[in-house]
């Protein structure tokens, strides 16, 4: 099935036979874009530059003036996020050992079947696409977590004012939810820790924050989870338990939705959440 996104791939072969092969492919179908083709490695960079960011480069190692090694260093250089995909009739290990250096994501032997061309490309797609989903997510959770500071910030601000009843009750409200996020905390018992009525409440929160109850506490527990999955060894249903969701299988389901990645993939990637909004704001972050 062709995906919803396109990726771009850039062909560089010294002999024009091939290099026209390899063009006449139907990537288009397959959800990606062929921007340019190169016949030497020094047009490739060139070319590169003209369609920055090129996502996938599909190249031989061997080409007159700057081989594709050489190429691919300087590529890579600039665009770590670049797929390279070696294609040579060379089959010695120290091609192959370079090519593993310069973090190559496929080495192909010529000659090689379209179908085995194309499913090598698609893999290359299939992991864009993957690290454009975890960049969305991550930008989601700094827009979340400074979304949740600025609240927490002006509750905490309210404070040193002169203020009505009605401004320290919400900040009261959110202080509570930051500070029992890891219990069953539902609108109900916060609506009666409070002595509100509960849709009266759940307006009220809506009305002086911008969030409701539910996207206030998600945020905290999801803030919270990827904390833990970086800092700790603990197992995800440790995790999920300790940010008050018993849920296992929805714990993960809400974690992917927040961030676009699932709680494993979060773990592997080398990012690292945000310091904690609330806790940062409060003056406990150890600075």
């Amino acid at each position: 099935m062709k995906p919803s996104e396109s990726v771009t791939l850039l062909i560089s072969d010294d002999e024009p036979i091939i290099r026209n092969g390899l063009a006449s492919l139907d990537w288009e179908a397959h959800g990606i874009t062929l921007v340019a083709t190169a016949r030497n490695g020094l047009e490739t960079l060139r070319l590169a530059e003209e369609h920055h960011p090129v996502d996938i480069f599909l190249m031989d190692i061997r080409m007159p003036g700057l081989s594709g090694l050489e190429a691919a260093e300087k590529l890579v250089e600039k665009n770590p996020q670049a797929r390279i995909i070696f294609l040579s009739g060379y089959g010695e290990f120290e091609y192959a050992r370079r090519a593993i250096t310069i973090r190559a994501c496929d080495y192909l032997l010529k000659p090689s079947t379209p179908e085995e061309i194309l499913a090598c490309v698609e893999r290359a797609r299939d992991q864009v696409l993957q690290a454009r989903e975890r960049d969305r997510g991550r930008q989601k959770m700094a827009r979340d977590l400074k979304n949740l500071s600025v609240l927490v910030a002006a509750s905490q601000l309210m404070e040193h004012r002169e203020e009505s009843d009605d401004e320290r009750d919400i900040v009261r409200i959110v202080e509570y939810i930051s500070q029992h996020y890891q219990e069953p905390l539902s609108l109900t018992t916060l609506a009666g820790y409070f002595h509100f009525n509960a849709v009266y409440l759940s307006r009220y929160i809506k009305s002086r924050s911008g969030y409701t109850f539910t996207e206030i506490l998600t945020q905290i527990r999801m803030y919270h989870s990827a904390r833990l999955l970086k800092e700790t060894s603990l197992k995800n249903g440790e995790i999920c338990e300790r940010v008050g969701m018993g849920d296992e299988r929805y714990w993960g389901q809400v974690f992917k939705k927040t961030y676009g990645v699932t709680p494993n993939e979060y773990r592997r990637e080398e990012h690292r959440p945000e310091k904690d909004p609330v806790e940062a704001i409060l003056g406990r972050d150890g600075d």
